[in-house]
């Protein structure tokens, strides 16, 4: 995992346990911190905060108790949209297990995020809008196949992606 990759999860980690944290002392319970919103409602995250919280990672149980099998790191992977002003995905292929969440970070301006293709039952809406630097999307991608995504603007220049998603049990 690069550097920078890794000080994005950091900081969506310590984040989301500060949230936690802070809603236990609120006294307000497991429903303050349900922020189902896959981009984050309709602001998605412009400005560079991290909005979502649908992985969680706060555990479901009382005070944080998950008692569940399942990892209390969710799995997520960052896509740069535009790096270096290039017209490129960097990575332009991912290949994950179901229900990782994978960001897509605008580092530069004038692109946007068409799905092409996706599985059957997938509802993965993209982004039909060119952005601007700093616009941040974010998708869990839970149903398995494969994911065909492009730049609208720059699709003759390359601007062209993929997401294979593999079932999580297998």
């Amino acid at each position: 995992m690069d550097r920078s990759t890794r000080r994005r999860v950091l900081g969506t980690l310590a984040g989301t346990v500060a949230m936690g944290t802070l809603a236990g002392c609120s006294g307000e319970g497991d429903d303050s911190t349900d922020n189902d919103g896959e981009d984050g409602g309709t602001g998605d995250s412009e400005g560079g905060g991290t909005t979502d919280s649908e992985d969680g990672g706060t555990g479901d149980g009382e005070n944080g108790e998950d008692g569940g099998t399942e990892s209390a790191t969710p799995q997520e992977e960052t896509v740069l949209v535009g790096p270096d002003t290039q017209n490129v995905f960097e990575p332009d292929s991912l290949e994950i297990p179901a229900g990782t969440r994978v960001r897509f970070v605008w580092e530069s301006s004038g692109h946007s995020l068409l799905v092409d293709s996706q599985p059957d039952g997938a509802e993965w809406e993209g982004v039909e809008e060119t952005q601007s630097e700093g616009y941040e999307h974010s998708h869990t991608f839970d149903v398995s196949g494969t994911y065909e995504y492009y730049c609208d603007v720059h699709q003759g220049f390359g601007m062209e992606g993929s997401i294979t998603v593999t079932d999580a049990s297998g």
